[in-house]
């Protein structure tokens, strides 16, 4: 329809250009997006990609985690996983969210690579996230300095871990140092750094993220809307889109859900009590407004909750607990943080308490919509939200978006007061900020940390086993995280380890059974039937035990069965029924 396609091509020319007169400032303004984005693409190329027949990673803290999303995208593909079973874990069924990865092989299912199908999808995700943060920070600060610094301290953040570079360089000279950076400096258990630099730690490795984020920023936007109008009919109509957004997250990524509850709760209650306190009249469609997003975002996400609640084999309560500090371990908290992201936290507090000419640099408005989000750094630092404390980082990473844009806009107000004590300040400050996370995406960037996936002979006996196997057939393999199993688009009975403990999962009984199966124990029969297995993989990994399992594979034992593949070292053993 024409009406539409002229709508949707205004709408498109009008995100690509913001309200900026021509010249220098649009200029720095389109520089700072293309360069964002560019940087993206660039490192979300390097996360997975072929060569020379194998498959590589960049990113090692990509290296645990991708291995088990390809495993759900290659099942939905190939192994007709619907409703979806835990890959790793066969017969129980999957409560992490998994619709970032059907997503994904949607694409693979059109044409493409497994490898392009998870590029092309995290380049649109990247354009989307991009355009989008870019708007909201220009609505929030109307200033382009603000605009372009604030995501640069988030995808570039850090803390004071850069000065473990100054012990580092002396040894090989510094020049040899920058380009072999032996350490990470935003993310090093030996260091006491747990922050992890968001682009390095988080959009590059969790494409959920990728998602969820995007669609944060556009509820985050409808809210800032709708506290700077409130009288011009539209706020029942954002709120309404609000609560849509919101609602359709949980399948995505459970902890923007969450955030948005959290920060949205804040925000109702200011905005009821503001209402309240002016007395005209607008009380009433304040609370229509803001029931309606609630009632929707819970209503939509009632049913994937029921999909995501635990099976009989989670537990629980390793979800969440009481746990003060985060992830601080044997460090006092305040040192910990400023450890950890150096003057952020002290400064998000100057920006808060400046004061320019007798009034504070920011405005009420943006502190009122900015408190909201201190919830998620209280929470975060209060309850533990999976097994793994770091995973709260997850929550944490958008208390530091929130916080950002104040820093942005404190140094942007010392850089528009244009003596040259204040632009030092600003380039100085922005160097202590970003300086940590700069040598991290560095070292990625620059591929000298890459590392092998899937190797040619795994990658062919993944197609083996493909070939071999019907779709839905379980196999029992090592568990390792990288196992053919996980490229094959087969069930796993178990799995690395690693996976099974950070998704809740009991699974200290399954690998006894485990154990004596691959021994070849009296018994081993009757529990390849209880556990309904139809394929057993011998191997390298499971003659030698390299990761100490305890895992041992009586190959003697397997031989009466027929053999279903083969490829180099690898054996396929068909010991059920088709």
């Amino acid at each position: 329809r024409a009406p539409v396609r002229t709508a949707f091509a205004r709408d498109i020319v009008a995100a690509l250009q913001p309200r900026l007169p021509i010249g220098t400032k649009r200029i720095l303004y389109g520089t700072g997006i293309v360069l964002t984005f560019g940087l993206l693409v660039y490192l979300l190329r390097g996360a997975m990609y072929v060569e020379n027949g194998s498959i590589y990673t960049d990113n090692h803290h990509n290296l645990g985690d991708l291995p088990f999303h390809v495993a759900v995208i290659q099942d939905f593909l190939h192994g007709h996983n619907l409703p979806p079973q835990h890959p790793e874990f066969a017969g129980i069924r999957l409560t992490y969210p998994f619709l970032g990865d059907f997503m994904t092989a949607q694409y693979e299912l059109a044409g493409a690579t497994l490898v392009h199908a998870m590029l092309l999808q995290s380049v649109v995700l990247a354009a989307a996230l991009v355009g989008l943060f870019y708007r909201w920070v220009f609505l929030l600060t109307r200033s382009t300095v603000a605009t372009v610094v604030a995501p640069l301290l988030v995808l570039f953040s850090g803390g004071a871990g850069f000065i473990k570079l100054y012990t580092d360089g002396p040894g090989q000279g510094w020049m040899y140092t920058l380009t072999h950076l032996p350490r990470d400096y935003t993310l090093n258990n030996d260091d006491m750094l747990r922050w992890g630099n968001s682009l390095t730690t988080l959009l590059t490795t969790q494409r959920g993220l990728m998602i969820a984020f995007p669609v944060a920023l556009m509820v985050w936007t409808l809210w800032w809307q709708d506290r700077q109008s409130r009288r011009d009919g539209w706020s029942l109509r954002r709120l309404t889109a609000a609560g849509i957004l919101t609602g359709a997250l949980p399948l995505f990524h459970g902890h923007t859900y969450l955030m948005l509850l959290l920060v949205g709760t804040g925000l109702a209650v200011d905005d009821l009590w503001r209402a309240l306190r002016r007395g005209d009249g607008s009380l009433r469609g304040r609370v229509i407004g803001w029931a309606v997003y609630f009632a929707l975002a819970l209503a939509l996400a009632a049913p994937q909750a029921y999909v995501l609640a635990p099976s009989r084999d989670v537990n629980s309560a390793h979800f969440m607990g009481l746990q003060v500090g985060w992830d601080h371990g044997d460090m006092a908290l305040l040192p910990f943080y400023l450890w950890n992201l150096g003057l952020f936290i002290p400064l998000v507090f100057a920006a808060l308490l400046w004061r320019w000419q007798g009034r504070k640099v920011l405005s009420r408005r943006l502190v009122g919509y900015y408190l909201p989000f201190v919830t998620c750094f209280v929470v975060a630092n209060t309850v533990r939200l999976a097994p793994w404390i770091w995973d709260n980082m997850k929550m944490l990473f958008f208390w530091h978006i929130a916080s950002s844009i104040l820093i942005a806009a404190l140094l942007a107000h010392f850089w528009r007061w244009g003596r040259v004590p204040g632009r030092v300040a600003v380039v100085a400050l922005f160097f202590v900020l970003t300086f940590a996370g700069v040598l991290d995406v560095a070292r990625i960037a620059a591929g000298t940390l890459r590392q092998v996936i899937y190797d040619r002979e795994t990658i062919a006996f993944a197609h083996a086993i493909d070939a071999a196997t019907p779709p839905g057939a379980v196999v029992l393999a090592y568990p390792i995280y990288n196992s053919p199993v996980t490229l094959a688009g087969r069930l796993s009975l178990y799995g690395y380890e690693g996976h099974l403990w950070s998704h809740g999962l009991n699974f200290a009984a399954r690998k006894l059974d485990v154990t004596r199966m691959y021994a070849g124990a009296p018994d081993a029969k009757e529990l390849l039937a209880k556990y309904h297995v139809g394929y057993v993989i011998m191997g390298p990994l499971e003659h030698t035990d390299p990761v100490s399992a305890k895992i041992f594979g009586n190959e003697a034992f397997y031989r009466q069965y027929p053999v279903a593949a083969r490829v180099g070292p690898y054996t396929l053993y068909r010991v059920g029924a088709e």
